[in-house]
C-alpha cells in the first residue's frame, strides 16, 4: 500500500487536498517524533489528527487529537506526548478517554446535531432535507399527520441519548423501526447518522463510529427516465387546459420544459434576479455555488411575462396566490407544489411516473437525439465543465457560459414547438 507522507510545517498541512475520486486520504507526519501522528484528510476538505498506538500488546488503536487548523501541529504533538506518557506510566489512554465520558456523558445526539447544522453543514445543499430526516427518523417523538402512520408516534429515537454512549443497537433498534415504514427513509436516515458520527469522531466527542458498517436498507432505484415527443406534447397541452392547476405551477412547469433548469431554480426565482435576458441565480441559490445564467428565448420570455403580470407588486415571480389556502409565510409559492401538481397532471394523462427532474432529463435526451454532443448538452444544462482546462477558464459572472448555452436552447424551443404543432390535443 502507498504511504502518503507530509512534512510537519503548517503551509504544507494547508496545501493537502484530497483527490475527487477518493472519499479520504491518510498522510503520516513525516520526521522525527512524530511516529503514529497521522492527519486523515476528507474530500470535504476537513483535515483531523489522529495518533495511532499499541497499548500493552494490543491491537494497533487510533485516538482522535483535533481538527486542523483549530489544533496546530505542535497542539497535535503536545497532545500525542500526553498519551504516549499515559501508556508509559501503565495507563490505557481510551478507556481512561471512555471512563471520563461515562461519569460525564457530555452532549447528546440532539446537541450534537444542532452544532454539525451550525458548523459542518451550514452551508450543505441538503441541510433542510437533513434537519428533517433527523426530525422524523432518529430524534424520536415525531407525530405523523398524514400517510398510513397518521396518528401514530416514532417512539424509538436515540436524539435523547448522549452521543458518547450511543451503540451499535441502539442505532439497529432506531433503523428497524424507521424500515417498517420506509425502507428509503430509513436509508437516508442511516447516512445522516453516519456523517455526524464522522464528524464527532473528528471533533473528539467520540472514539468510534457506531453508525459504520451498519446494512444498509433498500434505497429507490434511479429513474432513468424522460419524455417521449408524444408524452411531451401531451404534457404541454395538459397544462393549458387542466383546470386543477394554478396559474403559477402551470408557467413554473412549461418554463422548466423549455430550459432544462431545476425546480428550484425556477420556482424559487426572485424578480430581482431576471437580469439583461436571463435568469441569474446566486451563487447561493445555485447547486454548482457559482453564479449561473439562464437564457430566455422567446417562448420562455413569453412565459415569464405572464408571470410577472399575475401579481406585478410581488417580489416573487411565482408568488404564493393563497386560493386554495392561506399564502406562505415567505410570499413565494412551496416549490414541493410543482412536484405534487405534475404527479397529479401524469396521473391524469395515464403517464408513468415523472417529476419535475424528468423535464430536466428529457431536454438532455432530446438534446442528444438532435445532434448535440455531451459537452454541448452540459453546458445547455448548467453542468460545470470537467477536465484541466476548465480549471484555466474564469468565468465570475457566467456571461460568457450564457451566450454558448442560449443558441442551444433556442434550438430546443423550435422542436418543443415542432412536437407541440405537430401533435395537436385531444391526443389518443
Amino acid at each position: 500500500m502507498v504511504q502518503h507522507k507530509v512534512a510537519a510545517n503548517e503551509l504544507a498541512i494547508k496545501a493537502l487536498r484530497c483527490p475527487e475520486d477518493k472519499a479520504r486520504v491518510v498522510y503520516h507526519v513525516d520526521g522525527h517524533g512524530n511516529e503514529g501522528l497521522k492527519l486523515y484528510v476528507e474530500r470535504s476538505g476537513t483535515k483531523t489528527w489522529y495518533f495511532r498506538a499499541r497499548v500493552h500488546g494490543s491491537p494497533p488503536k487510533e485516538m482522535a487529537l483535533g481538527r486542523w487548523p483549530d489544533v496546530t501541529i505542535a497542539d497535535a504533538r503536545r497532545r500525542k506526548t500526553a498519551v504516549v506518557s499515559s501508556i508509559s506510566n501503565g495507563e490505557d489512554p481510551w478507556r481512561k478517554r471512555a471512563e471520563e465520558r461515562r461519569r460525564n456523558p457530555g452532549i447528546t445526539l440532539d446537541e450534537a446535531f444542532a452544532e454539525w447544522l451550525e458548523t459542518a453543514a451550514r452551508d450543505k445543499r441538503t441541510r433542510d432535507q437533513d434537519e428533517l430526516r433527523y426530525a422524523m427518523n432518529i430524534r424520536g417523538g415525531h407525530r405523523f399527520v398524514l400517510g398510513k402512520w397518521k396518528g401514530r408516534t416514532h417512539k424509538t429515537g436515540i436524539g435523547h441519548l448522549p452521543i458518547a454512549q450511543i451503540t451499535r443497537l441502539d442505532i439497529s433498534k432506531c433503523l428497524t423501526d424507521v424500515r417498517k415504514r420506509s425502507p428509503s427513509q430509513a436509508h437516508h436516515a442511516l447516512v445522516v447518522l453516519n456523517t455526524i458520527f464522522k464528524w464527532a469522531r473528528a471533533t473528539g466527542y467520540v472514539d468510534a463510529n457506531p453508525a459504520d458498517g451498519q446494512p444498509f436498507y433498500h434505497r429507490a432505484g434511479v429513474r432513468e427516465r424522460y419524455l417521449s415527443e408524444v408524452e411531451v406534447a401531451k404534457f404541454w397541452h395538459a397544462l393549458e387546459v387542466d383546470p386543477y392547476l394554478m396559474p403559477t405551477t402551470r408557467i413554473c412547469l412549461r418554463l422548466l420544459l423549455l430550459t432544462g433548469a431545476r425546480r428550484d431554480d425556477w420556482a424559487e426565482a426572485a424578480k430581482s434576479e431576471l437580469q439583461d435576458g436571463c435568469l441569474v441565480l446566486p451563487a447561493e441559490r445555485y447547486k454548482g455555488k457559482r453564479i449561473h445564467r439562464i437564457p430566455l428565448c422567446p417562448m420562455a420570455k413569453e412565459q415569464v411575462n405572464a408571470a410577472v403580470r399575475l401579481n406585478p407588486s410581488s417580489p416573487w415571480l411565482f408568488p404564493s396566490l393563497g386560493v386554495f389556502r392561506t399564502r406562505s409565510e415567505c410570499g413565494r409559492m412551496n416549490a414541493s407544489t410543482v412536484t405534487a401538481s405534475m404527479g397529479h397532471v401524469m396521473a391524469r394523462l395515464a403517464i408513468p411516473h415523472a417529476t419535475p427532474h424528468t423535464l430536466r432529463h428529457t431536454v438532455g435526451s432530446h438534446l442528444d437525439r438532435l445532434g448535440y454532443v455531451l459537452e454541448e448538452i452540459g453546458l445547455a444544462l448548467g453542468h460545470k465543465p470537467k477536465g484541466t482546462p476548465a480549471r484555466y477558464v474564469h468565468d465570475a459572472d457566467g456571461r460568457r457560459a450564457a451566450e454558448r448555452r442560449r443558441p442551444i436552447l433556442l434550438a430546443w424551443e423550435t422542436e418543443v414547438r415542432r412536437i407541440i404543432e405537430t401533435n395537436t390535443w385531444p391526443l389518443a
